[in-house]
């Protein structure tokens, strides 16, 4: 047992030293390198462990919206990423990309065989995240406006992308802005099984769902304005007033926000998270 602790720390270790040296990629290196290039939705993941290397995978299904470069006829296609949760086996790769269910935006992807896999080139750097208004595309070193983000992608590509659904930008969204809920308590710590108990109006009784959640600040990609949610077993409680949520390893410090079909309720007060175990 008490060598299992030493690799454990080892191995972070080795996972914050690889973040630390993390160089930027050029945009037009992404572009050169990927042979697909699209914006579309998580829709599932599941993780599995690798039967050559041993290692945890994760396959993500990934809706299709539009296809600036590459196949045009895709519909869906399955991103890997390393890392994820197989039984009581956790692998946490920090310094690169992992998705969760609902993560939307622009990813730049190849395949390294004949199989219909992908991977995302340059990891992290490879996925343009948009936050819920769909108005930023946020990646380390890069926070840009998803409207100049998709002009650079088109002019680079000299051509109209491939549109399997109409890309739903801000003068589109029906969503209305709710009151602020509060919650409690102010500081908790991430992925040590805490509760973080919210209190409000308007919450609707059919949540947790994939378009109605809980989302926090994301810790690995700079927090606010990008947020994660937690998985729906996360959550102990779901009524009109009060919402009782498990708070995710990823989580940092910064507001929260509640999700609705019909608004986006965002604290006032900054939930204070000074660290995380993973």
């Amino acid at each position: 047992m008490r060598y299992f602790h030493f690799f454990f720390v080892l191995f972070i270790c080795a996972l914050s030293f690889g973040q630390e040296d993390l160089y930027e990629i050029p945009f037009s290196e992404k572009i050169d390198s990927a042979e697909l290039v699209i914006t579309g939705e998580v829709i599932s993941t599941s993780s599995y462990v690798d039967s050559v290397s041993q290692m945890i995978l994760t396959k993500n299904r990934v809706e299709v919206y539009s296809i600036f470069k590459g196949d045009g006829t895709l519909d869906t296609i399955t991103i890997v990423t390393q890392g994820g949760k197989v039984g009581n086996q956790i692998t946490i790769t920090s310094s690169l990309l992992s998705l969760n269910q609902s993560d939307f935006g622009m990813f730049f992807c190849y395949k390294e065989d004949s199989s219909d896999i992908y991977k995302v080139y340059a990891s992290k750097q490879g996925f343009f995240k948009f936050n819920r208004e769909r108005t930023k595309a946020i990646c380390p070193f890069n926070h840009v406006n998803v409207s100049d983000l998709l002009q650079l992608v088109k002019s680079s590509m000299q051509g109209k992308p491939f549109e399997k659904k109409p890309l739903i930008l801000p003068s589109l969204l029906t969503r209305s802005i709710g009151g602020a809920p509060s919650f409690f308590p102010s500081i908790l710590t991430a992925g040590t099984g805490e509760v973080l108990t919210i209190t409000g109006s308007g919450f609707g009784t059919s949540g947790p769902t994939n378009t109605e959640y809980v989302a926090f600040a994301d810790a690995n990609n700079g927090g606010a304005p990008s947020f994660i949610q937690p998985n729906i077993s996360s959550y102990l409680t779901w009524t009109d007033s009060l919402i009782e949520v498990i708070v995710p390893s990823r989580a940092g410090t910064g507001p929260i926000l509640v999700e609705t079909s019909s608004t986006t309720q965002e604290s006032s007060d900054t939930l204070v998270i000074p660290f995380a175990i993973i």
